[in-house]
């Protein structure tokens, strides 16, 4: 008998309980909300200055080119930095996660 009132107790504590976590809260939207301003962020910057030692010349730069469009700097040498990174995103990479060079 008593183990019964008991149970009944705590069941009423558990119902009671979990009735009064399920609370009506209520999502308050405000209308002078900030709105979603897409902004073009491109990977490099607009100008660039290179460091007094170490001076861009146009033999270093058709270098990067070529590394750049080149395969064998990959791990099986069949993947160049072009293959993910194009000019039309700012030579980012357009997914947000990378499939990588076995993707």
């Amino acid at each position: 008998m008593y183990l019964r009132h008991g149970l009944v107790k705590v069941c009423c504590i558990l119902l009671l309980s979990s009735l009064f976590s399920c609370g009506n809260e209520e999502v308050i939207k405000s209308k002078d909300e900030t709105p979603f301003v897409r902004v073009r962020f491109t990977a490099l910057p607009e100008h660039v200055t290179s460091p007094a030692e170490n001076l861009s010349s146009q033999d270093k730069i058709e270098l990067g080119r070529l590394l750049f469009f080149d395969p064998i700097l990959s791990g099986d040498k069949d993947v160049a930095c072009a293959t993910c990174h194009h000019l039309s995103s700012g030579y980012a990479e357009i997914l947000e996660i990378s499939i990588g060079v076995n993707g």
